[in-house]
């Protein structure tokens, strides 16, 4: 995205954003804008899983701020749960779950809780409902669909910053190209009632 069209997103958002909203958008477009301008950057260096998670990790919490309906996701206690999800690696979800820790006080105001669980054992997870899910690990096939299944039957974001997650069906990841940009597949979002704010999923990658 050039930042013409950031600048005309940014017009749009002055006259077309619910003033409630407006604090949580702001926030999101300043951290869009500073993964955009680092971008070109990033494209000259090789492309690895590593980089695509910790890029994806601190993305994560602007996400979830941009879900329309969050409000109707926090625990009893009003807070936002983050569940980070693994398959065999617990160690490395462990240290994901504690980088969000030090380095997200609050989504939108409102305070967070982050858990870690194993997804052979731990879907469903109704006794303790995520606001959203972070992938910490590319899973098999098998239980990235009982996690989608999941996912599109209690309307939670399920990020992945997999390459090749979205088109199986993650509500939304990265796209690297020459740039990054935030990749949506738009079936999720429908069949899980997700509702993103609409600059943002315009100024996004989509798969459909």
């Amino acid at each position: 995205m050039s930042f013409k069209l950031a600048s005309e997103m940014l017009s749009m958002y002055k006259t077309d954003v619910n003033p409630i909203t407006k604090a949580i958008v702001t926030t999101f477009f300043v951290y869009l804008l500073f993964w955009l301008t680092s971008a070109l950057v990033y494209a000259q260096t090789n492309e690895t899983e590593e980089r695509r998670v910790q890029i994806s990790l601190d993305i994560f919490p602007r996400i979830v701020a941009v879900d329309k309906d969050i409000e109707t996701k926090l625990t009893s206690e009003g807070k936002i749960r983050l569940l980070v999800l693994y398959e065999k690696n617990q160690a490395s979800a462990e240290r994901l779950a504690e980088y969000l820790c030090c380095n997200i006080s609050n989504i939108g105001g409102r305070s967070i809780e982050i858990l870690v669980a194993r997804v052979i054992t731990s879907v469903p997870f109704d006794a303790k409902l995520p606001s959203a899910i972070f992938l910490a690990e590319r899973l098999r096939e098998g239980n990235f669909k009982q996690v989608w299944e999941y996912v599109t039957k209690h309307h939670v974001i399920l990020f992945s910053p997999f390459t090749g997650d979205v088109e199986r069906g993650a509500t939304v990841g990265i796209a690297v190209s020459s740039c990054i940009k935030l990749y949506f597949n738009l079936n999720t979002l429908r069949q899980s009632g997700i509702r993103i704010n609409k600059i943002v999923l315009k100024v996004s990658k989509h798969y459909e």
